[in-house]
């Protein structure tokens, strides 16, 4: 015993010191590493009173980060701090809070809290709304806890057969759900199996499923305060197998250890299964009294502090064959009309309506999103479809205008190339931009003086040619040279100069196609390449590349013609 003890306690020292390394963790992070810290120290408290404190802590710091998948989750494991109690409203009430937090901001809900939901029906003798919330559940990825309270609901409701079926598949398919850290789950299933057994009287069937849980639990049970809970419950199953088999000395032997096993949080609930254990004992005695006194603990625990429906009714109906053996038949009586009662109440009676009204409202509900998401689909393929043949169209459009103002484009710059050619053909270039007066004054003489400065000496091809060096040339001022042949062309001495240049440009251009139009540009007077493709694009509503292109175009017409 003293081992016992000391292994149990430091279990316990190593759990406190593994909380105490969590909450300063916890201290020395922030944003959603310490919430998540803040959720896996909320899981290691056992009590309703540490696991509602970090769970309200774990609200106030998700709403100050703004952070509501976690304030969701505060509200989960506030409501699992009220399972395991008579407060089924709490449970239910800050499940849904949880839901409504998931549901609001659209993010996605791991359906825990419609298990929580699920427990605390069960727990209090509501299985159909139970079974309604497990099917909830069941939508999310989670279906070994799943089929768990389903062999939990099965053996409530006394479909044992259904109970064993669920549970045995599931132990089998246990390696399947690795991923899902549930350490409980071999435990609760084998208990409810053995459990299923008892109630079938297949004792030693029964009594096979016990073995094998103990190989489960392992030789360090201590160490784990889940495989203890579940030691506890595998001493009650064994003690009750030998209760109902008239085996007095391995039942005691059994009920023996279970005092010897060390108190922890657990033991409140394992003493009402206990308590109604060893009023079947005394009953092998025929020891009445006795009985009447554990069977009195037992509903004292389900009645005020455990919110487990089927156990009471079990303890209950134990409790009319000990005061029938003390022919105390009018308390008997008395107490069965109020298992009838409760059993028959008119909310029970009408839960099955009622669940086959929420369930069918369910399936309507279900249906009716799948459908708005089908129709939503549909909407959208059409809207794309739709779109698709529209910039579709609008390609083939564009293409169209794009190659019909390209065809334009070309058949304008060959209009253009070939008037240009017919001007230079039949008409002096200086006589066409500058007509000659038959009048003529002192401007008239200047500015044909300046003319042939431009044509017989080709000026203009000098980048710094300027007013100054013209009259300069032609002995005069800066001033006569700038009105003469504003008075003679309409154009500043710049615009008269560029003229001249983009015109020799031009007939290079079509001279000789191999020269590069950069090379011709400075050859022509220009000091910029950007200021000359202005320029002539201005002049000729061309570039010089498309000019050169419609040129060739158009001797290729003319050769054809030819041949």
């Amino acid at each position: 015993m003293t081992f016992v003890f000391l292994t149990f306690y430091l279990s316990i020292f190593s759990q406190n010191l593994k909380i105490d390394s969590l909450k300063n963790e916890i201290d020395h992070s922030r944003g959603k590493e310490k919430l998540a810290l803040m959720v896996e120290l909320s899981n290691l408290y056992v009590t309703r009173e540490k696991k509602i404190e970090t769970s309200d802590a774990l609200r106030e710091e998700a709403i100050k980060q703004k952070n509501m998948k976690y304030v969701a989750s505060s509200y989960t494991l506030k409501a699992s701090a009220f399972i395991g109690s008579t407060q089924i409203d709490s449970v239910i009430h800050y499940a849904n809070l949880a839901n409504d937090i998931y549901k609001k901001y659209n993010l996605e809900n791991p359906k825990e809290s419609y298990k929580l939901i699920a427990k605390a029906y069960i727990y209090n003798g509501y299985y159909e709304l139970g079974l309604y919330n497990v099917k909830r559940y069941m939508e999310g990825a989670k279906s070994l806890d799943a089929y768990m309270l389903l062999t939990e609901i099965y053996y409530m409701t006394d479909r044992y057969d259904l109970a064993k079926e669920i549970a045995i598949k599931a132990i089998n398919d246990l390696p399947t759900y690795k991923e899902q850290t549930i350490p409980y789950a071999e435990y609760l299933l084998y208990d409810v199996l053995a459990l299923s057994y008892i109630k079938t009287n297949e004792y030693e069937e029964a009594l096979k499923i016990c073995s094998k849980m103990q190989q489960a639990l392992g030789p360090n049970v201590l160490k784990n305060k889940i495989a203890l809970f579940y030691q506890f419950h595998l001493y009650v199953r064994y003690a009750c197998i030998y209760v109902r088999k008239n085996d007095a000395i391995n039942a005691k032997k059994y009920l023996d250890k279970l005092d010897q096993m060390p108190l922890n949080e657990y033991r409140s609930i394992i003493e009402a299964e206990t308590n109604g254990i060893m009023c079947e004992y005394y009953l092998l005695f025929k020891d009445y009294n006795k009985a009447l006194y554990y069977i009195n603990k037992a509903l004292d625990s389900f009645k005020n502090r455990l919110p487990l429906y089927y156990m009471y009714v079990e303890a209950a109906d134990l409790k009319v064959k000990v005061l029938e053996g003390l022919n105390r038949y009018e308390d008997a009586l008395s107490l069965q009309k109020e298992i009838s009662n409760s059993k028959d109440s008119i909310y029970r009676i009408n839960m099955p309506l009622q669940m086959l009204k929420l369930s069918k409202s369910y399936e309507d509900e279900k249906s009716r999103i799948e459908q708005e998401k089908s129709n939503a689909q549909l909407i959208k393929s059409k809207i794309l479809n739709i779109t698709l043949i529209i910039i579709a169209i609008l390609l083939i459009l564009i293409t169209y205008i794009v190659f019909r103002n390209s065809k334009k484009l070309k058949e304008k710059n060959q209009l253009l190339v070939k008037k240009y050619a017919e001007v230079d053909k039949y008409i002096d270039v200086i006589k066409m931009n500058f007509p000659e007066n038959q009048d003529r004054t002192t401007c008239d003489t200047l500015f044909e003086e300046i003319e042939s400065y431009m044509t017989d000496r080709s000026a203009y091809i000098n980048p710094d040619l300027t007013r100054e060096y013209i009259a300069k040339e032609l002995n005069t001022n800066r001033r006569y040279i700038t009105e003469a042949i504003k008075e003679a062309t309409g154009h500043t001495f710049s615009d008269y100069v560029n003229f001249y240049r983009l015109d020799h440009a031009r007939k290079q251009l079509l001279a000789d196609e191999t020269t590069s139009v950069n090379v011709i540009v400075y050859d022509s007077g220009f000091s910029s390449i950007s200021t000359f493709y202005r320029l002539f694009k201005n002049e000729y509503g061309m570039t010089p590349n498309e000019f050169r292109k419609a040129q060739k175009k158009m001797k290729s017409k003319i050769i054809g013609l030819k041949k």
